[in-house]
């Protein structure tokens, strides 16, 4: 159980001393890719010939895999075609719909000058390395763990336990941080501490509602 239950509180927060990989989830976290991913969506069902998502189903479809997404919103239907679809994207359509969350980049150079380990577990696939390439975050991290490389996406706690055996880490010498329901069950599920951003809904050892705000001790 999270020790703070699940009230935002502005203020600031620090890294565990202890903390030696931390997780980061990527669209909502490290980059404002809502209105990029949605456009995506709607451009593969139109061109499948599909009408565009339902708004009731947006956020489902936003924090799942795209695999999963494509089911809902086709009921099942063609999801191969649509994978094939997204497979062959040109990401530069949308380019200029994704924003750098404030004041990730500077957390990030001060996490990695720490000597942390940094990580990225998505639900988003494999072409999320690019897309992370063209905002300039990738250099940041060690490793990145798509949809595309695991057999279960999040909620389950594959791609973050792979993580850890990357690093040789044990749970409590990590830290999550997301903004989704799957993001807190893969935590849990993987027994890492999970902090949340932007999302009081969530329950988080840790609520961040702005990057600036964390420090970064030096590691122990």
């Amino acid at each position: 159980m999270h020790g703070t239950g699940c009230a935002a509180r502005a203020r600031h927060a620090t890294i565990p001393d202890d903390a030696r990989v931390v997780v980061f989830d990527c669209d909502g976290v490290l980059i404002d890719s809502w209105d990029s991913i949605i456009s995506i969506y709607n451009c593969i069902l139109a061109d499948l010939g599909f009408a565009p998502l339902k708004q009731e189903i947006q956020r489902t479809c936003f924090i799942g895999s795209w695999r999963d997404g494509f089911a809902l919103a086709m009921d099942g239907a063609n999801v191969e075609r649509a994978m094939e679809r997204l497979r062959s994207f040109d990401y530069s359509r949308v380019s200029g719909l994704i924003h750098v969350m404030p004041g990730i980049d500077d957390l990030l150079a001060r996490l990695a000058a720490s000597g942390r380990k940094l990580a990225v577990n998505t639900n988003g696939a494999s072409e999320q390395r690019q897309i992370l390439a063209r905002v300039d975050l990738l250099k940041h991290f060690d490793i990145v763990v798509t949809a595309d490389d695991v057999t279960h996406p999040k909620p389950n706690p594959s791609g973050a336990l792979s993580i850890l055996a990357a690093f040789e880490a044990e749970p409590d010498d990590a830290l999550f941080i997301g903004d989704s329901s799957n993001d807190q069950k893969a935590a849990d599920n993987a027994g890492i501490p999970f902090w949340a951003y932007n999302n009081p809904r969530l329950c988080a050892d840790e609520h961040i509602t702005d990057f600036a705000l964390v420090e970064v001790p030096p590691l122990v």
